[in-house]
């Protein structure tokens, strides 16, 4: 469980960086809003900031963020995935076995 919380921590940090380098233009945005949540969830809001300071939430983020969030999420769980099947004595293996 810890795990996942550091990567959806990492996740944020990707995100928040990629923000930051779009407000740079050292990273064009692409598309500057890629979706606009802020009735649902506004990042003002109390709970929005704590969101945003732990999980980089982001009510309107550029399609840069979005990718960056998801592509994060992509390689660190399919290497993860991968890693485990690949294991020699993982779980499903030694569950085979007895």
């Amino acid at each position: 469980m810890t795990g996942i919380l550091l990567i959806f921590f990492a996740a944020g940090l990707v995100a928040h960086s990629l923000h930051e380098f779009n407000g740079l233009n050292w990273v064009p945005s692409v598309i500057e809003h890629v979706w606009n949540i802020n009735r649902i969830l506004n990042d003002q809001s109390s709970f929005g900031q704590v969101l945003a300071a732990l999980f980089g939430y982001n009510a309107s983020p550029s399609l840069t963020e979005a990718l960056a969030y998801a592509g994060y999420f992509g390689i660190v769980l399919g290497t993860l995935w991968i890693n485990q099947v690949r294991r020699p004595g993982s779980v499903k293996g030694s569950a085979r076995a007895a």
